[in-house]
């Protein structure tokens, strides 16, 4: 487990992730705030993940790539490989103004759990319009496994809001979760 203080960590791009991991805030009130002022150098994410990873109580912002390289950088690029079980959780978080918030491409056996967590202007104004960003409270929490994304949102004071169940039209190694973007 990573657990990193409080704070900005400014252009921070670690190595690729290859094996399970944890990364979390040191605090449980306020979060480590990974951002990017550059674009990304592997292309990829912020974090480039090859394995399991777990992220709590992190702020993820600002991630880029040039348009001409797909203009698709994400907070949180997870290229496990196909056919490997494998998790993402995202807990008590919060992603906002990246091109991509969380692009998962290749393993539709991987479960993608997401818990408390925000997900705030996210999308690349040269490739959308603003009536197809979709900001997300996952208050309630989404999960995604086998082609579908469930979402339970609850309302602060614990009243259900909606569960959605949304079979991905995409194939695997499209970028299943670009719902989130």
């Amino acid at each position: 487990m990573i657990s990193l203080a409080p704070g900005i960590y400014l252009n921070d791009f670690p190595d690729p992730i290859i094996r399970p991991m944890s990364i979390q805030s040191s605090s449980r009130t306020k979060r480590a705030v990974l951002q990017a002022t550059v674009a990304l150098p592997n292309q990829k994410g912020i974090l480039l993940t090859f394995s399991s990873l777990t992220v709590r109580g992190l702020e993820m912002t600002d991630a880029f790539i040039d348009d001409s390289l797909g203009g698709n950088g994400a907070a949180i690029r997870d290229q496990n490989p196909e056919n490997i079980s494998a998790t993402l959780v995202v807990q008590n978080s919060l992603f906002h103004d990246n091109q991509t918030a969380i692009l998962q491409g290749n393993d539709i056996q991987e479960t993608v759990t997401i818990i408390n967590s925000q997900f705030k202007n996210n999308g690349n104004p040269a490739s959308l319009s603003s009536s197809t960003r979709c900001d997300i409270a996952a208050n309630g929490g989404c999960s995604y496994h086998l082609g579908l994304l469930r979402c339970a949102v609850v309302l602060a004071d614990g009243a259900p809001l909606a569960l959605a169940e949304i079979r991905s039209p995409l194939s695997p190694g499209h970028g299943a979760l670009a719902g989130l973007e």
